[in-house]
């Protein structure tokens, strides 16, 4: 197969999978380095999120039960924030994402 082709070959779901474990733990290791700030942190959580539902049509609630219980756990180390200030901002995001309010708590 030549150079374009495989340029062009779309993913399949095992490579888009591990690509996804990679951004998410490549992330992880930018909020740890990172002096941003908590704000900035959000927004790549945000950009994280955008990519796995790019790669993953329709499955964002998948995203949002495996994956920012991870990102939670990482902001709440940083900032010593309480994880109830997570816990609301992850409230909001779902309210902007799904039109209604989440009713399990994500720990």
């Amino acid at each position: 197969m030549n150079e374009e082709n495989k340029k062009n070959k779309p993913l399949d779901d095992d490579r888009k999978a591990k690509l996804l474990r990679y951004i998410v733990d490549f992330t992880i290791s930018m909020i740890y380095q990172s002096d941003e700030g908590i704000e900035k942190d959000f927004s790549l959580v945000d950009g994280v999120r955008d990519k796995a539902v790019r790669f993953f049509p329709g499955k964002e609630k998948t995203f949002f039960l495996i994956y920012y219980p991870r990102f939670r756990r990482v902001l709440v180390e940083k900032y010593g924030v309480k994880a109830e200030y997570y816990d609301h901002q992850l409230n909001k995001k779902f309210e902007e994402y799904f039109g209604g309010a989440k009713n399990d708590k994500i720990n």
